[in-house]
């Protein structure tokens, strides 16, 4: 992934911080099934996703999350491939040093 694009990112500092607790909020409780943490999972989904958007097609390719499989498998994946993104995105932001 190409590191300049992180730069066009319209975040503004307010989000970035957002999206820091979240994600370390994300790590420490990742196994947990509370309510809170499916806040945390959705923000830092809906950041990432929202950046994606804006990217050209062959980054977007990239992270395109499969959801084929039983329902229980199907989730179990698409969470960990978000966990993934989480930590990408999280480094990318912070080699630009956005965060």
């Amino acid at each position: 992934m190409n590191n300049s694009v992180i730069t066009r990112m319209p975040w503004s500092s307010k989000e970035i911080r957002t999206f820091f607790s979240c994600y370390e909020l994300y790590q420490n409780d990742f196994n947990s099934y509370t309510c809170h943490l499916n806040r945390t999972y959705s923000q830092i989904k809906g950041f990432f996703h929202n950046w994606l958007k804006q990217q050209p097609e062959e980054i977007r390719q990239q992270y395109q999350i499969g959801k084929r499989g039983g329902k229980h498998l199907a989730f179990r994946n698409y969470q960990e491939q978000n966990h993934k993104i989480a930590d990408q995105l999280f480094l990318l932001l912070q080699q630009q040093a956005l965060i």
